[in-house]
């Protein structure tokens, strides 16, 4: 995959291993607020998230902070610089930026165009909604003249890290967990999203 910057650099996208990706989401969790007694009726009280608690709020801008720049390291391996390198090797050769170090930073400062190019990475190497998108457009699967969308998920009561449903529907397609990980990104997406519209099917069909 190639991405053209706005400052005209060209790119080469490629992927991380899925497994890295699973582990940086699970060590990188966000800061959970404390909780706070409100009264709800009379007597009645109980115990809501306090999402005002100044310490829960600084917490969070840290995490946000620490989490970006965590997120560059961790796709930065995966980003290679085809043309448009000249003032990489300028600041290289000025040590201002050690030729072991991104340079994703110093391509551009913008931060919306740096969310792009992760998910661009994330998007050749694991399950994506984009990914999941594009497979229910290919599917093309309807109900009552309606399109499936694999991303909504109707609540059961029970809940579960994204990893579960990945992991279940990858043994429901016949791979052994290490083998999904190997398939490229929208890969993956295509079958999970081929289990959930099978799910729903299969759940609205017995209504």
């Amino acid at each position: 995959m190639e991405y053209r910057t706005r400052r005209g650099h060209r790119l080469s996208i490629g992927r991380v291993p899925r497994q890295r990706i699973d582990n940086f989401i699970a060590s990188h969790q966000m800061p959970e607020p404390p909780l706070k007694t409100v009264e709800v009726w009379g007597d009645i009280s109980e115990n809501v998230p306090d999402y005002d608690a100044p310490e829960y709020l600084d917490a969070l801008q840290s995490y946000y902070a620490e989490f970006g720049f965590a997120e560059i390291e961790l796709v930065s391996g995966a980003v290679s610089i085809v043309s448009g390198t000249d003032d990489i090797e300028d600041l290289q050769r000025m040590g201002v930026l050690d030729t072991n170090a991104s340079p994703l930073p110093f391509i551009t400062q913008d931060k919306a165009e740096l969310q792009s190019i992760v998910e661009a990475v994330f998007y050749n190497s694991t399950v994506t909604p984009q990914g999941i998108a594009e497979a229910a457009e290919m599917f093309g699967v309807r109900w009552q003249g309606g399109l499936i969308n694999p991303l909504i998920i109707p609540p059961t009561g029970a809940t579960a890290n994204g990893i579960y449903g990945d992991w279940i529907a990858a043994r429901w397609g016949g791979y052994r967990w290490d083998e999904f990980c190997e398939l490229a990104g929208p890969r993956q997406s295509e079958i999970v999203a081929l289990y959930r519209i099978d799910n729903r099917l299969q759940m609205l069909m017995i209504r």
